[in-house]
């Protein structure tokens, strides 16, 4: 008795020209595709990518002062690539600025607008603007309606709304050049008097970041 056998069923086998089996060829070398050469090229043109656009961030808190001569600003940069360059200007003015920690501070010592702008060393950019108002740049002020002045005796008074009066700095010149200072202060009030020997007085006032103001007064 024979047996017969088909061969219908078997998956016909394609061989290459060194008789192996190339039934798994296409999809290995798809894989091989993938990982050799689809993967690493999404990766690297990304990557460069993300160098090219990457911009820095620039932050800045509210400024502080302690004399109301100078303020200082703490500034956060934020930069996936290091910084190509790093300025500060207030008006058109620059400003010093210095690394402390993790932050930088800028230093200001006038009022007005700080511009600052930091860039990497891909060319890309930030910046932002903070306004600076709490520098004291000007006098107290002598307020002319609370002005007494009769013979020997003058009385006025005065305010600085900023870094305040400074009271001990008040004296006068009296009309024969004699340093003289106040017969009483009060600084709750800010009333100022003076006890006058000749018809005239020059007064001096400061605040407590140096600004002066001067006032004369002669009585007729």
């Amino acid at each position: 008795m024979s047996r017969q056998y088909s061969n219908s069923q078997r998956p016909k086998l394609k061989y290459d020209a060194y008789g192996r089996p190339l039934q798994n060829r296409s999809s290995s070398g798809f894989i091989r595709f993938l990982f050799g050469f689809l993967f690493p090229y999404v990766l690297i043109n990304g990557t460069i990518l993300c160098l090219v656009i990457a911009k820095p961030k620039i932050t800045a808190g509210e400024p502080d002062t302690r004399d109301y001569k100078n303020a200082s600003i703490e500034i956060s940069v934020e930069s996936l690539l290091p910084l190509k360059d790093f300025s500060a200007t207030i008006e058109g003015v620059n400003v010093d600025i210095s690394k402390e920690g993790g932050s930088y501070i800028a230093n200001v010592t006038k009022n007005g607008n700080l511009l600052l702008t930091v860039s990497s060393v891909n060319g890309m950019t930030d910046s932002t603007h903070v306004q600076v108002n709490l520098l004291d740049e000007s006098p107290p002020d002598i307020d002319q309606e609370s002005l007494i002045l009769e013979a020997g005796y003058l009385e006025f008074k005065t305010e600085d709304v900023q870094s305040g009066v400074n009271f001990d700095s008040i004296y006068g010149i009296d009309g024969d050049g004699d340093r003289v200072k106040p017969s009483g202060v009060n600084p709750s009030t800010g009333v100022v008097s003076f006890s006058l020997k000749s018809p005239t007085i020059e007064v001096h006032v400061s605040d407590m970041a140096g600004n002066e103001i001067t006032g004369n007064f002669t009585i007729n």
